[in-house]
Protein backbone atom coordinates (compact mmCIF):
# COMPACT_ATOMS: atom_id res chain seq x y z
CA UNK A 1 0.00 0.00 0.00
CA UNK A 2 0.96 3.23 -1.30
CA UNK A 3 1.74 5.97 1.96
CA UNK A 4 1.13 9.71 1.55
CA UNK A 5 3.58 12.44 1.69
CA UNK A 6 2.97 13.42 5.14
CA UNK A 7 3.21 9.42 6.49
CA UNK A 8 7.38 9.15 4.97
CA UNK A 9 9.29 8.72 7.88
CA UNK A 10 12.61 7.13 8.60
CA UNK A 11 13.31 8.04 12.14
CA UNK A 12 17.90 7.38 12.13
CA UNK A 13 19.59 5.93 15.50
CA UNK A 14 23.46 4.97 14.75
CA UNK A 15 27.01 4.78 16.73
CA UNK A 16 27.97 6.22 13.69
CA UNK A 17 28.83 10.00 15.37
CA UNK A 18 29.02 13.17 13.51
CA UNK A 19 32.66 13.55 12.34
CA UNK A 20 32.71 10.94 9.55
CA UNK A 21 30.63 10.30 6.54
CA UNK A 22 28.60 7.31 7.17
CA UNK A 23 24.86 9.26 8.08
CA UNK A 24 25.54 11.18 5.29
CA UNK A 25 25.78 8.66 3.03
CA UNK A 26 22.65 5.98 4.42
CA UNK A 27 20.72 9.81 3.89
CA UNK A 28 21.73 10.39 0.23
CA UNK A 29 20.82 6.46 -0.42
CA UNK A 30 17.24 7.26 1.33
CA UNK A 31 17.05 10.15 -0.59
CA UNK A 32 17.92 8.10 -3.96
CA UNK A 33 15.24 5.51 -3.18
CA UNK A 34 12.71 7.89 -2.30
CA UNK A 35 12.59 11.40 -2.62
CA UNK A 36 9.52 12.34 -0.84
CA UNK A 37 10.24 10.60 2.50
CA UNK A 38 11.91 12.82 6.15
CA UNK A 39 14.68 11.56 7.77
CA UNK A 40 14.98 12.59 11.65
CA UNK A 41 17.18 11.80 13.44
CA UNK A 42 17.12 10.19 17.15
CA UNK A 43 20.66 10.13 17.81
CA UNK A 44 24.26 9.22 15.88
CA UNK A 45 26.11 8.95 19.29
CA UNK A 46 25.21 6.33 20.45
CA UNK A 47 28.01 4.60 22.43
CA UNK A 48 30.13 2.98 20.29
CA UNK A 49 28.93 -0.84 19.76
CA UNK A 50 26.75 -0.47 22.84
CA UNK A 51 23.55 -2.08 21.73
CA UNK A 52 21.88 -2.09 25.36
CA UNK A 53 22.26 1.49 25.40
CA UNK A 54 20.68 1.89 22.00
CA UNK A 55 17.78 -0.16 22.94
CA UNK A 56 17.21 1.92 25.57
CA UNK A 57 16.72 5.48 23.15
CA UNK A 58 14.97 3.35 21.09
CA UNK A 59 12.38 1.73 23.67
CA UNK A 60 12.20 5.27 25.42
CA UNK A 61 11.00 6.96 21.91
CA UNK A 62 9.43 5.29 19.57
CA UNK A 63 5.89 5.95 20.84
CA UNK A 64 6.43 9.40 20.52
CA UNK A 65 6.38 9.18 16.51
CA UNK A 66 3.83 8.91 14.28
CA UNK A 67 2.12 5.21 13.32
CA UNK A 68 4.11 4.41 10.10
CA UNK A 69 6.99 5.88 11.20
CA UNK A 70 9.87 3.53 10.14
CA UNK A 71 13.08 3.38 12.57
CA UNK A 72 16.35 2.81 11.32
CA UNK A 73 18.75 1.67 13.84
CA UNK A 74 22.39 0.70 12.93
CA UNK A 75 24.44 -0.16 15.87
CA UNK A 76 25.75 -3.37 14.76
CA UNK A 77 29.33 -4.86 16.26
CA UNK A 78 27.97 -8.32 14.41
CA UNK A 79 28.28 -6.80 10.45
CA UNK A 80 29.50 -9.49 8.23
CA UNK A 81 28.47 -12.30 10.49
CA UNK A 82 25.53 -14.93 9.91
CA UNK A 83 23.37 -12.39 12.14
CA UNK A 84 20.35 -11.66 10.31
CA UNK A 85 18.88 -8.66 9.10
CA UNK A 86 15.83 -7.71 10.23
CA UNK A 87 12.57 -5.94 9.45
CA UNK A 88 10.12 -5.56 12.70
CA UNK A 89 6.84 -4.48 12.64
CA UNK A 90 5.55 -3.69 15.97
CA UNK A 91 2.10 -1.95 16.91
CA UNK A 92 2.07 1.26 14.62
CA UNK A 93 5.60 0.75 13.75
CA UNK A 94 8.47 -0.67 11.80
CA UNK A 95 11.79 -1.08 12.67
CA UNK A 96 14.56 -1.82 10.38
CA UNK A 97 18.16 -3.28 11.32
CA UNK A 98 20.56 -6.25 12.71
CA UNK A 99 19.23 -9.18 14.87
CA UNK A 100 21.43 -7.77 17.74
CA UNK A 101 18.61 -8.18 20.59
CA UNK A 102 18.59 -4.00 19.88
CA UNK A 103 14.49 -3.96 19.04
CA UNK A 104 13.41 -7.00 21.27
CA UNK A 105 12.10 -4.94 24.42
CA UNK A 106 10.03 -3.20 22.18
CA UNK A 107 8.45 -6.64 20.41
CA UNK A 108 8.05 -7.58 23.92
CA UNK A 109 5.60 -4.76 24.72
CA UNK A 110 3.83 -5.06 21.52
CA UNK A 111 4.21 -8.96 21.54
CA UNK A 112 0.24 -9.65 19.86
CA UNK A 113 1.08 -7.00 17.51
CA UNK A 114 4.60 -7.88 16.42
CA UNK A 115 5.82 -9.79 13.50
CA UNK A 116 9.55 -10.32 12.47
CA UNK A 117 10.96 -10.59 8.39
CA UNK A 118 14.36 -11.60 7.63
CA UNK A 119 15.57 -9.19 4.75
CA UNK A 120 15.77 -11.04 1.40
CA UNK A 121 18.93 -10.13 -0.44
CA UNK A 122 17.22 -11.60 -3.50
CA UNK A 123 13.73 -10.63 -3.19
CA UNK A 124 14.78 -7.04 -2.67
CA UNK A 125 17.10 -7.09 -5.48
CA UNK A 126 19.77 -5.19 -3.07
CA UNK A 127 23.61 -5.51 -4.87
CA UNK A 128 26.73 -4.52 -4.27
CA UNK A 129 26.84 -4.98 -0.49
CA UNK A 130 29.55 -4.38 1.46
CA UNK A 131 30.90 -6.81 4.16
CA UNK A 132 31.00 -3.90 6.95
CA UNK A 133 28.41 -1.18 5.93
CA UNK A 134 24.74 -2.57 5.90
CA UNK A 135 23.35 0.82 6.95
CA UNK A 136 24.19 1.48 3.94
CA UNK A 137 23.62 -1.24 1.46
CA UNK A 138 20.79 -3.48 3.25
CA UNK A 139 18.99 -0.96 6.09
CA UNK A 140 18.90 2.48 4.44
CA UNK A 141 17.04 1.11 1.21
CA UNK A 142 15.32 -1.00 2.80
CA UNK A 143 13.85 1.65 5.23
CA UNK A 144 13.48 3.69 1.92
CA UNK A 145 11.20 1.26 0.31
CA UNK A 146 8.85 0.66 3.47
CA UNK A 147 8.20 4.15 3.72
CA UNK A 148 7.02 3.81 0.66
CA UNK A 149 5.36 0.39 0.71
CA UNK A 150 4.76 -0.27 4.34
CA UNK A 151 4.59 -4.50 3.30
CA UNK A 152 7.38 -6.09 4.65
CA UNK A 153 6.42 -9.15 2.85
CA UNK A 154 8.21 -7.02 -0.02
CA UNK A 155 11.01 -7.62 1.37
CA UNK A 156 11.70 -10.60 3.84
CA UNK A 157 10.60 -13.52 4.89
CA UNK A 158 8.75 -14.39 7.77
CA UNK A 159 10.69 -15.25 11.49
CA UNK A 160 9.01 -17.08 14.37
CA UNK A 161 9.79 -14.00 16.99
CA UNK A 162 10.90 -16.10 19.42
CA UNK A 163 14.19 -17.06 17.19
CA UNK A 164 15.30 -13.81 17.34
CA UNK A 165 17.82 -12.01 19.58
CA UNK A 166 16.77 -11.47 22.88
CA UNK A 167 17.91 -8.05 25.22
CA UNK A 168 16.23 -6.89 28.70
CA UNK A 169 16.57 -3.17 29.78
CA UNK A 170 15.04 -4.85 32.91
CA UNK A 171 17.64 -6.77 34.99
CA UNK A 172 17.59 -7.43 38.66
CA UNK A 173 19.07 -9.68 41.62
CA UNK A 174 19.28 -10.17 45.29
CA UNK A 175 22.83 -9.70 46.74
CA UNK A 176 22.04 -9.96 50.62
CA UNK A 177 20.78 -6.36 51.62
CA UNK A 178 21.47 -5.04 48.38
CA UNK A 179 19.14 -5.63 45.36
CA UNK A 180 21.92 -4.75 42.00
CA UNK A 181 20.84 -3.64 38.61
CA UNK A 182 22.92 -2.91 35.70
CA UNK A 183 24.17 0.30 34.10
CA UNK A 184 22.31 0.19 30.34
CA UNK A 185 22.92 4.32 29.69
CA UNK A 186 24.79 7.33 30.10
CA UNK A 187 23.44 10.41 28.82
CA UNK A 188 25.42 13.81 28.21
CA UNK A 189 25.53 15.09 31.33
CA UNK A 190 26.77 12.23 32.54
CA UNK A 191 23.96 11.10 34.55
CA UNK A 192 23.88 7.02 34.77
CA UNK A 193 20.45 4.50 33.76
CA UNK A 194 20.06 1.42 35.77
CA UNK A 195 17.85 -1.26 34.38
CA UNK A 196 15.28 -0.97 36.86
CA UNK A 197 11.95 1.51 36.57
CA UNK A 198 12.10 4.11 38.84
CA UNK A 199 9.03 3.15 41.21
CA UNK A 200 11.37 1.01 43.02
CA UNK A 201 12.48 4.20 44.97
CA UNK A 202 9.27 4.28 46.80
CA UNK A 203 10.64 1.53 48.86
CA UNK A 204 13.63 2.88 49.32
CA UNK A 205 14.06 5.98 52.17
CA UNK A 206 14.95 9.83 52.02
CA UNK A 207 19.28 8.56 51.12
CA UNK A 208 20.38 5.74 49.44
CA UNK A 209 23.34 3.74 49.32
CA UNK A 210 24.60 2.71 46.75
CA UNK A 211 27.50 0.31 46.07
CA UNK A 212 29.63 0.53 42.94
CA UNK A 213 30.63 -3.24 42.38
CA UNK A 214 33.69 -3.21 40.35
CA UNK A 215 35.62 -1.28 43.34
CA UNK A 216 33.34 -2.08 45.97
CA UNK A 217 32.92 1.79 47.34
CA UNK A 218 29.50 3.17 48.33
CA UNK A 219 27.57 6.32 48.07
CA UNK A 220 24.82 8.33 49.78
CA UNK A 221 22.25 9.45 47.13
CA UNK A 222 19.16 12.07 48.07
CA UNK A 223 16.10 10.15 46.79
CA UNK A 224 14.65 13.49 45.12
CA UNK A 225 11.87 14.06 42.51
CA UNK A 226 14.05 16.74 41.09
CA UNK A 227 17.44 18.66 40.63
CA UNK A 228 16.36 22.10 42.29
CA UNK A 229 15.94 20.25 45.76
CA UNK A 230 19.50 19.34 45.43
CA UNK A 231 22.95 21.55 46.06
CA UNK A 232 25.70 21.59 43.34
CA UNK A 233 27.50 18.28 43.27
CA UNK A 234 25.21 16.25 45.44
CA UNK A 235 24.50 12.98 44.33
CA UNK A 236 20.74 11.72 43.41
CA UNK A 237 19.12 9.12 42.36
CA UNK A 238 15.39 9.31 41.01
CA UNK A 239 13.06 8.09 38.57
CA UNK A 240 13.87 10.07 35.24
CA UNK A 241 11.66 11.35 32.47
CA UNK A 242 10.99 7.88 30.56
CA UNK A 243 10.49 5.74 33.84
CA UNK A 244 13.50 4.51 34.28
CA UNK A 245 15.79 4.65 37.87
CA UNK A 246 18.61 7.11 37.00
CA UNK A 247 21.74 7.98 38.93
CA UNK A 248 23.26 11.67 38.88
CA UNK A 249 25.90 14.16 40.42
CA UNK A 250 23.73 17.61 40.16
CA UNK A 251 25.84 20.18 37.86
CA UNK A 252 28.82 17.66 37.42
CA UNK A 253 29.21 13.80 35.61
CA UNK A 254 28.47 11.56 37.67
CA UNK A 255 29.42 8.76 35.14
CA UNK A 256 33.16 10.18 34.13
CA UNK A 257 34.17 11.51 37.76
CA UNK A 258 33.19 8.20 39.84
CA UNK A 259 33.98 5.78 36.99
CA UNK A 260 31.31 3.90 35.67
CA UNK A 261 31.09 1.82 32.74
CA UNK A 262 27.99 0.69 30.67
CA UNK A 263 27.19 -3.20 31.86
CA UNK A 264 28.80 -2.20 35.07
CA UNK A 265 26.24 -3.75 38.49
CA UNK A 266 25.25 -0.81 40.76
CA UNK A 267 23.43 -2.18 43.57
CA UNK A 268 20.77 -0.34 46.72
CA UNK A 269 20.60 -0.52 49.62
CA UNK A 270 17.90 1.12 51.61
Amino acid sequence: MERSYEEGLIAILTDFGDIDNYVAVMKAVIMKENRRVKTLDISNNVLPFSIISGSYLLYTSYKYFPSGTVFLAVIDPGVGSDRKALIVKAGDWFFVGPDNGIFWPIIEENFSQAEAYSISIEKSDLRNISSTFHGRDVFAPIAARLAKNGDPGFFGDPLNLESLSKLSLIKMQKDGAYICFEIIHKDVFGNVVLSSKGKILSIMGKDVEVLKKSDNKKYIFKNVPTFSLLEENELAIYENSFGFLELAKNKGNLFADYGFKIGEKVCLKK
